[in-house]
């Protein structure tokens, strides 16, 4: 059974007459009544060959039925209030949409906003910590360049000719001390190449690791690390050098016989130029 619209029927308008029906299933005829049981627009026709025994009517008193009954179905189901409930609804739902994508705006803003602050800190407190660390080693660098100018300085003011045994110690432990000094140098400028090289590169690798540490503490920890290992070989050389000057001391502390000997001899031997 079809639906009682104006599809089941086609429509022809004459500018002179009223609107006029013509059947789908036979077209010569016009629809002039309604089937109520089917709820379809029928022609004579269609009353002998699909209506028999139905409840049919005019088209007019059709028209007042249908207005009637959906007029029913309107109120009985109540369907403008319930549209326009979903109406105000769907007017809720876009305020709140527009509340929540706001809100995480302002949410990421702000940790966004946190994360920058922390970033900042944390670079500015790396940077003073790499400071402090290079101002030691320079301060490092300018005691041990300090004490090999000072064993240059002795070394360069001595006068081979004047020498006699009396003085013979001081010159042997100086050109010791001279000797000891060059060659730990020597040794030092070939191993700091190498250790400061790869301390620098662990370092930045740490640097960029504690940028993204979750506190400046455990950044500071992997920067204390990566300096560490780059000062261990300046600390052993320091202690070195220092050892040396122990060892002079002491060694002027000790009274004994110093063989006599020859001084051009000995000079050629404590040679201060270390063997590569």
């Amino acid at each position: 059974m079809a639906a009682y619209t104006l599809e089941s029927a086609e429509i022809h308008e004459d500018p002179n007459s009223t609107k006029t029906l013509r059947c789908r299933f036979h077209d010569k005829e016009e629809c002039q009544l309604f089937c109520n049981d089917c709820k379809d627009f029928v022609c004579f026709e269609c009353l002998g060959q699909l209506h028999q025994k139905h409840d049919i009517c005019g088209i007019q008193n059709a028209e007042e039925n249908i207005k009637k009954e959906i007029r029913n179905v309107l109120l009985e189901h109540n369907f403008i209030e319930k549209l326009n409930i979903l109406s105000e609804n769907y007017i809720d739902k876009k305020k709140e949409l527009f509340q929540d994508e706001e809100s995480f705006k302002r949410e990421i803003r702000s940790k966004v906003k946190k994360v920058r602050k922390q970033l900042h800190l944390s670079e500015e407190y790396l940077l003073s910590e790499v400071r402090c660390k290079f101002k030691g080693y320079q301060t490092t660098l300018e005691e041990q360049e300090t004490m090999v100018n000072n064993l240059r300085t002795k070394l360069t003011n001595l006068d081979v000719d004047k020498l006699n045994e009396h003085n013979i110690d001081y010159i042997i432990n100086t050109l010791s001390e001279m000797k000891l000094c060059s060659s730990t140098c020597y040794k030092h400028k070939k191993d700091q190449e190498a250790v400061f090289t790869a301390g620098i590169s662990v370092l930045i690798k740490n640097l960029i690791r504690a940028t993204g540490a979750k506190s400046i503490s455990k950044g500071s920890t992997l920067l204390n690390y990566s300096f560490s290992n780059i000062a261990t070989k300046q600390i052993l050389t320091k202690t070195q050098i220092q050892n040396g000057l122990m060892r002079k001391t002491q060694r002027q502390m000790i009274k004994s016989k110093t063989p006599r000997t020859n001084i051009r001899t000995t000079m050629k031997n404590l040679s201060i130029f270390p063997v590569a």
